[in-house]
């Protein structure tokens, strides 16, 4: 996997006459989505790359996402927004609780698996 990535990384920095040079921001999404996540986020990190992040904070391992995100300069950092959870055999809900948004969680309190189970719920969005 290593190969594959740093062999990206070598085609996107050969430089072509006559274009401009060109700037690489890495995306990396679902922070806290589980623990390895997490680690393959800070061995990137460690590359010293500019990288930006989003966080799925309804997710069981965000706080460990966050704390190895605040050991680095070179993130920028945004919110998941998390409507729905698609695995089937694990699953998250909303980070308010199911009380406050019951219309957004199935009779389990997790998060739709499809945008089509959200929409049949009919959740109010007022």
């Amino acid at each position: 996997m290593k190969r594959i990535f740093w062999g990206f990384m070598l085609v996107l920095c050969i430089h072509v006459p006559g274009m401009a040079a060109a700037n690489l921001i890495i995306r990396c999404d679902d922070i806290g989505m589980n623990h390895s996540v997490n680690l393959a986020v800070r061995e990137l990190l460690d590359t010293g790359l500019p990288i930006n992040c989003s966080v799925m904070f309804p997710c069981g391992w965000y706080l460990e996402g966050i704390h190895i995100l605040k050991e680095y300069d070179n993130v920028s950092v945004g919110v998941h927004l998390t409507l729905n959870s698609e695995w089937q055999e694990y699953k998250w809900g909303p980070v308010a609780g199911q009380g406050s948004v019951p219309g957004l969680v199935d009779s389990n309190g997790f998060f739709f698996p499809t945008r089509a189970l959200f929409e049949a719920n009919k959740p109010d969005l007022a």
